[in-house]
């Protein structure tokens, strides 16, 4: 879409707010393939770059509450309260690019 003729200048008709075609190489390394920095790639180079971004902060926050859940334990640990300890299952949350990478396996594997 962002390749179409004068579509800068229609989004700024109808929203009448200033538009720019995004590229993609501001996030790249200097000497990435000019095909890839094609305005085609930028919404697939900024997924992700988002993907990356949420597995980083996924990690930071596992190792955050591991570590908080371990220092807790060992302060309420005592010889009474441990046959009481119950654990919770944690509910694993997939992220969007894990969904829709399963959808899309099941799409190809389904289809004829």
């Amino acid at each position: 879409g962002s390749q179409l003729k004068h579509l800068k200048q229609l989004v700024e008709y109808i929203t009448g707010m200033d538009t720019r075609i995004g590229y993609p190489n501001e996030h790249l390394a200097g000497d990435s393939d000019e095909d890839i920095t094609s305005p085609l790639f930028a919404t697939a180079v900024g997924l992700v770059l988002d993907g990356l971004k949420r597995q980083q902060r996924k990690k930071v926050e596992t190792e955050t509450i591991t570590e908080t859940e371990v220092e807790e334990e060992e302060a309420d640990t005592t010889e009474e309260n441990v046959n009481n300890i119950v654990e919770e299952p944690k509910k694993e949350r997939k992220s969007f690019l894990d969904k829709l990478t399963e959808r899309v396996k099941d799409f190809l594997d389904n289809a004829e």
